[in-house]
């Protein structure tokens, strides 16, 4: 009896391991950059993609939002630019990869906002790093229904070696 307590002590630490280190790691890195909507809205968050690019003044993270591999908008989230020179940015620039394809945002060739240069580059960068990483993920699609397989072969694995010990020690003692 106290064999079998001990083996499903044991069982409970690894399946907390596998469970906190697996799927804890994964859905905390979804969350931070990428997020699925019910109803299979994609919305990128740039922030974390871009931290080195810079526009005239401060990072310029963006929301970039995708719908069936079409983007519906592009915002951008608070920053420290100058708001005389970056709202032509927003006006101008943001709209123009409205109703592209993830693919056609990545090729567009989208020209800056005189007056607003170095804030124009940084969006476009963001841009391209966010729809990128939305690229990524959407090609990642068929073998992310497929990552709970490694942690429950390891999972079994550890059982089955487990279960080996108990077995072994019931008829050492036997």
């Amino acid at each position: 009896m106290k064999h079998l307590k001990s083996f499903f002590n044991g069982l409970l630490l690894i399946f907390l391991f596998i469970f906190c280190f697996s799927f804890g790691n994964f859905a905390q890195a979804q969350t931070r950059v990428a997020e699925k909507m019910s109803d299979g809205t994609l919305i990128i968050n740039t922030d974390s993609l871009s931290g080195d690019v810079i526009g005239f003044i401060s990072k310029v993270p963006l929301k970039i939002t995708i719908k069936n591999d079409v983007i519906q908008k592009v915002e951008a989230l608070p920053n420290q630019e100058t708001p005389g020179y970056f709202q032509p940015v927003k006006e101008k620039l943001l709209p123009v990869w409205k109703g592209m394809t993830i693919k056609e945002g990545l090729n567009a060739k989208v020209d800056v906002i005189s007056g607003a240069t170095y804030s124009s580059r940084a969006v476009i960068e963001n841009v391209k790093r966010g729809l990128t990483y939305a690229q990524k993920m959407q090609s990642k699609q068929v073998k992310m229904g497929f990552e709970w397989i490694l942690p429950i072969a390891i999972a079994l694995v550890a059982i089955c070696i487990t279960m080996v010990f108990v077995i072994r020690r019931k008829k050492i003692k036997q």
